[in-house]
């Protein structure tokens, strides 16, 4: 899959709802869907605030206190909560995000150099 592919439907959903205060932060917007997929708290009742809670710490430790704190307010807390509507839409999408979150914790191995 295309680098600006990755986890197209996901980024698509949440870009599409955010509306204009994710518009502006396109970007962060996508990496918090990137961060999201790796770190998604797995098949659980609830996984909103744990969810939220690794994407605030991974924002406080990309960006730093001040940026993070303006960034978590105006887009983690939005982005979490799509994220995990568009988990719950349907049984398909629940399979994809366990399906990207297994395969961005084990990447596939480098082909091995021939001699």
């Amino acid at each position: 899959m295309p680098p600006d592919q990755d986890y197209a439907p996901l980024k698509r959903f949440v870009r599409e709802r955010g509306g204009l205060r994710l518009a502006a932060h396109g970007r962060f917007r996508d990496r918090c869907v990137d961060w999201a997929v790796a770190d998604w708290p797995g098949d659980v009742e609830g996984p909103e605030d744990r969810l939220r809670e690794r994407l605030v710490a991974r924002t406080k430790e990309e960006y730093g206190s001040i940026v993070a704190m303006l960034l978590i307010g105006i887009a983690v807390n939005l982005i979490c909560r799509l994220i995990v509507q568009w988990w719950h839409n349907r049984h398909l999408n629940q399979a994809l995000m366990l399906a990207w979150n297994h395969a961005a914790k084990n990447p596939p191995l480098p082909p091995a150099d021939r001699p």
